[in-house]
Order: C-alpha cells, then sequence, then structure tokens
C-alpha cells in the first residue's frame, strides 16, 4: 500500500503537467475532526491543513485536480466544569485527494473525489498521561470528500470540505459479524477550511 501512495505523489503529478495546460497552486487552513465510533461526539479536534495542488481541465466548467497535503486528525473530549476527565487523539497524515471540480454558477465550483492518507505519526493521551494504541492505528486512511469552491478575487479561493473515511481507521476487535460494518470500527468526519493561491 505504501508502494501505491508513493506511486500516486510522484506519477499524478506527471501526467498533469504533459496535459495541454494546468494551474498549480498552495493552500492552508484549519480542520475541525471528530472519530466515528470512539464514544464520543462534536468536531472539537483543531488541525491544521497545508499543501499543494495542480489541476488541469477536461470539458467545459469541469476540471482534474490532485492536491498533495498534510493534515491533522483525530478526537478530543475536552474537560468541563463537571468532569475532570480529558482525552484526545492525534492522527497526522500526508494525504493525496483526487478531485472532478464543476464550476456550476460563476465563481462557484463544487468539488468531489475520494483521497487515500498515510499515517505520519499517532497517539493518544487523557488525564493519566500517553496511552498505547490498541488495537494500533491502519497505516492507511481511504475518504471520500465532497465540498464547495468560492473564488473571490484573481488567484484566491476559499474551500469549504466534508471529508468521511469509508474504511476503518482502526479495527473493533470486539465486532466478531461481518455484517455489523457501521460498528466495525473507527473513521475519521472532517470538515476543513482552506484558503488557495492559484498561480
Amino acid at each position: 500500500m505504501k508502494r501505491i501512495f508513493f506511486l500516486s505523489v510522484f506519477l499524478l503529478p506527471t501526467q498533469f503537467l504533459f496535459s495541454q495546460s494546468f494551474k498549480a497552486g498552495l493552500f492552508s487552513g484549519i480542520c475541525a475532526s471528530q472519530v466515528a465510533g470512539d464514544n464520543l461526539s462534536g468536531f472539537d479536534k483543531a488541525g491544521l491543513i497545508v499543501g499543494g495542488l495542480v489541476n488541469t481541465p477536461v470539458a467545459e466548467k469541469w476540471k482534474l485536480q490532485m492536491e498533495i497535503m498534510y493534515i491533522q486528525k483525530g478526537s478530543k473530549k475536552p474537560i468541563s466544569e463537571n468532569e475532570s476527565s480529558f482525552y484526545i487523539m492525534k492522527l497526522n497524515y500526508a494525504e493525496v485527494p483526487v478531485l472532478v471540480t464543476w464550476n456550476f454558477y460563476k465563481a462557484l465550483s463544487l468539488e468531489a473525489g475520494p483521497s487515500i492518507g498515510f499515517l505520519l505519526s499517532a497517539s493518544e493521551e487523557d488525564e493519566h498521561g500517553i496511552r498505547e494504541s490498541i488495537p494500533a492505528f491502519e497505516k492507511m486512511d481511504y475518504s471520500a470528500n465532497i465540498g464547495i469552491r468560492f473564488v473571490y478575487k484573481e488567484h484566491w479561493s476559499f474551500s469549504f470540505r466534508f471529508g468521511q473515511s469509508f474504511i476503518p481507521i482502526r479495527k473493533n476487535e470486539e465486532i466478531t459479524y461481518s455484517y455489523q460494518y457501521l460498528i466495525s470500527g473507527q473513521y475519521n468526519t472532517i470538515l476543513q477550511n482552506t484558503f488557495c493561491y492559484t498561480f
């Protein structure tokens, strides 16, 4: 799987470069994340996003876009006035989304597509300190993404995107029946906001 990830990183940009026209850009922003299946709720874990993109037109109003980014995911249970327990899960990924974008109205575009993420590091901590991750997290994260982009100035755009893992990032060892898919493990759920500068 690592070979697939790195081949996508190096070969896909080459395909863009040999197309008739392409644009490149840099982006950064923040995300709010949670992990379905961890018995917590709420997008309480904030994270950083930074990366680059290339895109090329494939038809009128349609583009194919590839991104390479660093993104911080995970979940968090903040300390409250009535409860002193604390928990945070930190998952750092190098991620490659491949998106189709549709310019449906003036400066607005829809974007959707899959992404593959390679886990760079993972940690869990509670009020007692660092805890061992049992079971271990999967090395790859496979997600589906959908979002909207607004070009508010020449070269500058803002994107809001929703991302959801469709394969568990960590399996639930207590589940023994294969049809119990929705409770078969933990899944990343992401809300991300980025600003992009296109050259």
